[in-house]
């Protein structure tokens, strides 16, 4: 691929051109706008990388309407990114300093079959989402045919030790948790200087996405769902494995009996008493409003679960919270055994 790409920081500049080099593209700086556009009057690029601006944003589309298989991707400083997507809607951007790995990825108009969109044995698939030291891809396994999701180092941070060990051990916390319900993390690895974890790709809706389209759950399925959360905190507090916030996006229903599984949100950091319980009551309350109001058993299980919520972090006990959520869908089971 030949690729136009433009920063007003040189350092950003020499790294990100090396970067894709290495994997075969043939790149060309430029220090400023009107530099890569003097280039792409003589150069049909496939793929053009330049700093966001109104007017990089207005050559651009002028470009694209005489070039229309350009493509394109902007960058911006991070702390700018979610007002830059709500301004420029469908435009391709990724926060400073960028990573190249996923530059090239947004370039490609199909990752899925570009040979340069791979990490060692995984073929990048989609870039889903961007953390503040990651980037997160959608990948697949290729010797083995299997979905994954991919956590790669942002390249800024791939020469700090620091940080790579921070990412290593978040890996290692991940991997150390054994739990039927909660995703497996499979291998950390380093491909040309690019460091990686990949993890179990959750299938199913998450409960940001019922929550985006109005859908209820019944109070069977609420219990469920808090049964599986307490389960897995009191899995991961008798490992003694910190535990990062558990949010609606992280919970999934999977598969066609809906069984309610959790992304791995363990990760490095001192394990502190109480912790897990005061992570409970923050995901249940995120949980409440699924409950279908009109459900028969809607208005005990609300209180019940409302009781666990206003407790008093240090005097909730996870195995004993497991026992009783255990009975009470049980309870809610028994009619329909009778």
């Amino acid at each position: 691929m030949l690729v136009l790409l433009q920063s007003s920081d040189p350092n950003h500049l020499a790294n990100m051109a090396e970067s894709m080099e290495l994997r075969g593209d043939t790149v060309h700086t430029a220090a400023t706008l009107p530099e890569l556009q003097d280039l792409a009057l003589t150069l049909q690029a496939d793929g053009h990388v330049m700093d966001l601006s109104p007017e990089s944003i207005a050559w651009w589309q002028a470009h694209q309407a005489a070039n229309p298989a350009a493509r394109a991707v902007f960058l911006t400083p991070r702390e700018n990114l979610g007002q830059a997507i709500g301004q420029y809607p469908g435009v391709s951007l990724l926060p400073m300093p960028g990573t190249a790995m996923a530059i090239r990825c947004l370039l490609t108009p199909n990752p899925a079959e570009d040979p340069v969109c791979t990490l060692g044995d995984y073929q990048l698939l989609e870039l889903e989402a961007l953390g503040r030291r990651t980037h997160i891809f959608r990948a697949l396994q290729r010797s083995i045919n299997r979905p994954v999701t991919l956590r790669l180092l942002n390249q800024e941070l791939e020469l700090d030790q620091a940080a790579v060990e921070s990412f290593l051990d978040d890996a290692r916390a991940k991997a150390a948790v054994t739990h039927d319900r909660v995703g497996t993390v499979y291998q950390a690895l380093e491909d040309h200087g690019s460091i990686f974890y990949t993890a179990e790709a959750m299938d199913g809706p998450s409960l940001a996405d019922l929550v985006s389209k109005a859908s209820k759950l019944d109070a069977r399925q609420v219990l469920e769902i808090s049964r599986t959360l307490i389960s897995a905190l009191a899995h991961l507090e008798s490992r003694h494995l910190a535990c990062a916030a558990i949010e609606a996006r992280h919970i999934h229903l999977s598969g066609s009996q809906k069984i309610p599984r959790l992304a791995n949100q363990a990760t490095r950091g001192k394990f502190a008493t109480g912790h897990h319980a005061s992570l409970l009551q923050h995901s249940l309350q995120a949980i409440l409003p699924l409950l279908d109001p009109s459900d028969p058993n809607a208005a005990t299980t609300t209180t019940w679960l409302h009781g666990i919520i206003q407790a008093p972090t240090a005097s909730l006990e996870l195995t004993t919270l497991l026992a009783d959520i255990r009975d009470k869908t049980t309870e809610l089971d028994a009619p329909a055994q009778s």
